[in-house]
Parts: C-alpha cells; sequence; structure tokens
C-alpha cells in the first residue's frame, strides 16, 4: 500500500524523536508512510524559523532522518518550511 496513514502510536513515536532533537515547536505535519515490499518509507513536512540558514536548516533535517532510521528502521525524507509571521496591521502602522 502507497501512502497509508500513519498510526497515532507511529506519529506520536515521530514527534517524540523530534522533539528530543529540535529545541522549538517544528509544527511537524503531512505524516504520510509508504510501503513498497518490505520496504517503508517515511515523508513529512517540518516548519523551521524564516530567518535559520539554509545549511542549519538542512542539517536539522538531515539529523532528523539519520535518528528516525537509526531507531524506526526507516527511510525518511522531510520538507522543510519557514515558519512566517506576519505583522497585524496595527504592527505595521
Amino acid at each position: 500500500l502507497i501512502g497509508e496513514e500513519p498510526t497515532e502510536d507511529f506519529k506520536a513515536k515521530v514527534r517524540k524523536i523530534v522533539t528530543n532533537i529540535v529545541s522549538h515547536d517544528v509544527k511537524l505535519h503531512h505524516l504520510h508512510s509508504h510501503k513498497y515490499g518490505d520496504n517503508r518509507e517515511l515523508t513529512f513536512h517540518i516548519r523551521l524559523p524564516a530567518d535559520m540558514i539554509l545549511e542549519d536548516a538542512h542539517r536539522v533535517a538531515e539529523k532528523l532522518e539519520k535518528k528516525i532510521r537509526e531507531e524506526m528502521n526507516i527511510e525518511t525524507t522531510i520538507h522543510v518550511e519557514p515558519i512566517i509571521v506576519r505583522k497585524s496591521k496595527k504592527q505595521t502602522k
């Protein structure tokens, strides 16, 4: 089955790994588990601060992918998005 919805238990394990590595809320979302025969892959999105240096954001994603591989035996691809804080109209005046 391709693109199955991960169980809540599975999501909790992933969130715990993410929380242990990243010190701030990364807004983890769009988790998808993909199964190809005996191989299982995971994809998800995280949001990191918009002002984070690209190299640092990439390093965070690589650390997470490695830790998930080690602890859950799953290859992972992470899509990184910026956290964009929009100013209210009062702040822009």
